[in-house]
């Protein structure tokens, strides 16, 4: 995981990604944008983006996927305002 990497600013989680584990960027505070290139909406664990300006974080998932992503009942909980579609 990425734990405490205040220098991460952006990511990009490739297609093949199932899961992003509880607290996987935590403290990441410097983390802006994630890129998700996933068409599923990968599980998530407790708060894997937990961070002091989570609300600031933009995710940002494929197009056609959004609703998928929007109506996930884990993404809807924890970041549903910060879901953006993106073509890739």
């Amino acid at each position: 995981d990425f734990y405490l990497c205040r220098k991460l600013t952006d990511i990009t989680l490739g297609e093949s990604v199932a899961t992003i584990g509880h607290d996987a960027f935590r403290y990441c505070e410097n983390l802006a944008n994630v890129y998700c290139k996933s068409n599923t909406p990968p599980d998530l664990g407790f708060n894997p983006f937990a961070q002091k300006n989570r609300y600031q974080l933009k995710l940002y998932v494929p197009r056609q996927s959004i609703e998928k992503y929007q109506k996930n009942s884990e993404w809807h909980f924890w970041y549903n305002s910060q879901i953006f579609a993106y073509d890739f």
